[in-house]
């Protein structure tokens, strides 16, 4: 019986083993990415993208398309809305949001939102020209379902305002110079907190390190989360799963790094990805848009099949061997039942049993 029960034991200490060293290893490795769209259009240049939890949507050039969250050929939801690029697009409620840094009448900036149904009519709720230009090109956009928050090529500035284009807030700026030293930025946000990624690159007013940062929705001074390689021109960020995620034109890859900060590491680089740009999160899941692949990739962040295999063997292992412990505690325990023979000793049912055995 000793034997038996060490072998069973030793069964149960390499389940646990399996648990602990194995299924992280499983888990970080198991990314897949499937290709959920593709449309000759996209090469025009399709680059935002965001979710409200049942459609994708996304801006292709001037025109905001859409497809079902499990993808397929894309329903042309406003076309033709601005006179140039769609940068940034959100959702708040059934309304969609984006915004042309190029837009308005003397290529200022402008915001616009219509319904996410398609087909009814756009409302403008910020023209920069007839509000003094505050923000002067915002290509980032993004909210919290109360507010939108904008970022800006110029100064690196962010601002709040309210969903009919009142109340605009400047929180923050990171940087000097006006046109001369203006670059390509994106937005998102997350418990209070709004993260920018910063493209970096070379312009007539200086050269500018790729990075990412962080600032309070009710502003102040920005956090530098990371800076420098090896981030080449990061285009787009999304947060979940309690991490920051980018896209990376410059190097194909997505990376990955903590809300905190940190280095980031990589959880997708190369093909099937050509020029990643627009990349949204919901539900362990990453969409990417890619003009320079004609599509929409879907990243799969949950682990694969065989990890949640290894997890089960594991938390068996671990209740298998706690039952083995508890059992043998109670075997060498004996239990006393208060019998007394004639000469008034106490007998335990674990001594009767022992002698039984033998």
């Amino acid at each position: 019986m000793t034997n038996n029960a060490n072998r069973v034991d030793k069964l149960l200490l390499w389940s646990l083993v399996i648990l602990l060293l194995v299924v992280p290893a499983k888990q970080a490795a198991a990314v897949s990415v499937t290709t959920i769209s593709s449309d000759a259009s996209y090469a025009t240049v399709i680059l935002p993208i965001t979710t409200d939890g049942i459609k994708l949507y996304f801006g292709v050039g001037n025109s905001i398309d859409s497809t079902p969250l499990a993808g397929g050929a894309p329903s042309v939801l406003y076309g033709g809305v601005t006179c140039c690029n769609v940068l940034g697009l959100t959702t708040m409620g059934s309304n969609l949001y984006w915004t042309d840094p190029n837009g308005g009448p003397i290529t200022d900036t402008q915001i616009s939102t219509a319904s996410s149904a398609g087909g009814g009519p756009v409302t403008h709720i910020y023209t920069g020209s007839s509000v003094g230009q505050p923000i002067v090109d915002g290509a980032g956009l993004t909210t919290d379902g109360t507010k939108l928050y904008t970022s800006d090529e110029v100064q690196g500035r962010v601002h709040s305002l309210n969903p009919d284009g009142s109340a605009i807030t400047l929180l923050g700026s990171r940087y000097s110079g006006g046109f001369n030293t203006e670059h390509y930025t994106k937005i998102t946000q997350t418990g209070g907190v709004l993260y920018v990624v910063d493209a970096g690159g070379v312009t007539p007013g200086g050269t500018f390190t790729p990075g990412v940062f962080s600032i309070s929705t009710s502003g102040g001074a920005f956090a530098t989360l990371f800076s420098g390689g090896p981030l080449v021109s990061p285009d787009d960020i999304a947060v979940g799963n309690g991490k920051i995620y980018l896209t990376d034109e410059g190097a194909d890859t997505i990376w990955q790094l903590p809300l905190g900060g940190g280095t980031p590491t990589p959880v997708v680089s190369g093909g099937p990805f050509v020029d990643p740009r627009g990349l949204t999160f919901l539900n362990n899941t990453l969409y990417v848009t890619d003009p320079g692949a004609h599509a929409i990739f879907k990243v799969d962040l949950v682990p694969e099949p065989s990890t949640w295999l290894l997890l089960g063997t594991g938390l068996i292992g671990l209740l298998g061997y706690g039952w083995r412990r508890s059992q043998s505690g109670a075997n060498h325990s004996p239990s006393i039942n208060g019998d007394q023979g004639a000469n008034g000793r106490v007998f335990s049912t674990a001594s009767l049993d022992e002698g039984h055995r033998r």
